[in-house]
């Protein structure tokens, strides 16, 4: 049986390499938590703002009444502001 000598590193240094390996999976999990964070929130933000912009349309959108097809959409009646001005039904 044949020994030949160690060549790899100390145990300090396999220690130390341990350690800084360690410090990298944390860094790079604290990283990802970040950039999902980030991307959490950039979602809260586009869902408001499309939801800001569902609303305008739908505010200022034109709608066709559902019981008069002649009527050119529901415009909104100053007094009354579920009724139609153009073509008196309730939207």
């Amino acid at each position: 049986m044949a020994t030949y000598p160690y060549e790899g590193p100390s145990e300090e240094v396999a220690q130390k390499l341990m350690e800084e390996l360690t410090l990298r999976q944390e860094e790079e999990k604290l990283r990802q938590e970040e950039e999902d964070r980030r991307a959490r929130k950039d979602l809260r933000r586009m869902a408001k703002n499309k939801a800001k912009d569902d609303e305008l349309q739908f505010l200022t959108g034109k709608r066709l009444c559902s019981l008069d097809p002649n009527c050119p959409g529901f415009q909104v009646h100053a007094l009354k502001p579920n009724i139609c001005k153009e073509c008196g039904y309730s939207r």
